[in-house]
C-alpha cells in the first residue's frame, strides 16, 4: 500500500500586501509571496529562524532583497494560475 502523503501538494501559505512591520502571518511548507508588494527587514529574521523554507512567487525586487540579505530560503516555482501576472501587467502597462 502506498503512502498517501507522498503525492500530496505542499501546504502553501499566501502572504499579501505591504508587510513592512512585524505581524502574525500564516506558515506553511511554501510561502507564496506573489501578492506581497513590500517586505520589511523584520522578515529576514523570520526566514532565518526557519532555514531552507521554500518561497515562491516573489517579485524580482523581493527576490533581490532576500538574496542580498543572505536569507536562507529555497526558491520554488509553483504552477502558475491562468491570466496575466503582476510583472507581466507592469511590462504591458507601465512601459513608457
Amino acid at each position: 500500500m502506498s503512502d498517501p502523503t507522498v503525492n500530496d501538494p505542499p501546504e502553501v501559505a499566501v502572504w499579501s500586501g505591504e508587510l513592512l512591520w512585524p505581524q502574525p502571518l500564516p506558515e506553511g511548507a511554501v510561502i507564496d509571496l506573489s501578492a506581497v508588494t513590500a517586505l520589511g527587514c523584520w522578515a529576514h529574521a523570520w526566514f532565518r529562524a526557519r532555514p531552507q523554507l521554500a518561497v515562491s512567487g516573489a517579485s524580482a525586487t523581493l527576490r533581490r532583497q532576500l538574496l542580498r540579505a543572505g536569507v536562507p530560503v529555497r526558491w520554488r516555482d509553483l504552477p502558475r494560475q491562468a491570466g496575466v501576472g503582476r510583472d507581466e501587467r507592469a511590462a504591458l502597462f507601465d512601459a513608457p
